[in-house]
């Protein structure tokens, strides 16, 4: 959290692309971290990340992209909205293959309270097993977002400020 001068706290989410690292077998020249795809982070087949976080692609250890740190946002929220992990089991296996085989239960299944009823459909199309059907962009997903709040109450935007930037 960040405090601003009016006082006021500004979350910021970071991405670390940890997972990219640890799958990526070439990056493309003008990627930033082009010096490093050479470095072994881990093995291939091995994965590093959380695993109630991690997109299917990367629990199968498949090539990931941004579309990936877009599932795992989902994930966040997911879990900010419910109090409960989307997966959990008894051992990261059992949340791998829910990760990649497994649908989220709905938000009703947790009784949560004060949850906006517009979030959940943005939170499950984040969820999507297939990169092509999530959002494609952070862009996309700021603008459902901010969209949706808009609708339910207008006014809401004027008095919390909505600061994007990439």
């Amino acid at each position: 959290l960040e405090k601003l001068a009016s006082g006021e706290e500004l979350a910021k989410l970071g991405d670390f692309g940890v997972v990219s690292f640890a799958f990526e077998d070439e990056r493309p020249e003008n990627d930033p971290y082009h010096d490093l795809r050479d470095m072994e982070v881990t093995g291939k087949g091995y994965a590093i990340g959380t695993p109630v976080f991690m997109s299917p692609e990367a629990a199968r250890g498949a090539v990931v992209d941004h579309r990936s740190d877009i599932y795992s946002l989902g994930m966040v929220l997911y879990k900010m909205a419910t109090g409960h992990h989307a997966f959990s089991g008894d051992n990261v296996a059992m949340i791998l293959e829910q990760q990649v085989r497994s649908i989220p239960y709905p938000f009703s299944r947790w009784n949560v309270e004060n949850v906006p009823v517009w979030l959940e459909p943005i939170v499950m199309k984040l969820l999507e097993k297939d990169p092509k059907k999530r959002y494609q962009t952070s862009t996309e997903v700021f603008q459902a977002l901010k969209e949706a709040a808009k609708k339910e109450n207008p006014a809401l935007l004027n008095k919390i400020p909505f600061i994007y930037s990439l």
